[in-house]
């Protein structure tokens, strides 16, 4: 889903949005007083492609699954 939602797609889908939900609120098929909260809801959907791609190109620290007693510390 993330290589589908590019920086490019969301900013189109983003305006497309904007545009439709006045046009919704103009036919009176959309309350005026919903029209943000329909607004945050297309925006919180089209921006979980950045943290989506982050957490699935997480690689493993080798050094995370080390068995150590101590934490070290840098500079010490």
């Amino acid at each position: 889903m993330a290589e589908f939602l590019t920086k490019k797609r969301r900013a189109y889908l983003y305006g497309l949005a904007v545009v439709i939900v006045p046009l919704l609120i103009a036919y009176d098929a959309l309350d005026p007083q919903r029209a943000p909260l329909w607004l945050a809801l297309v925006a919180a959907a089209l921006g979980i492609a950045a943290p989506v791609t982050a957490l699935s190109n997480l690689s493993p620290d080798p050094q995370e699954y080390t068995t150590s007693d101590e934490f070290e510390i840098e500079g010490e």
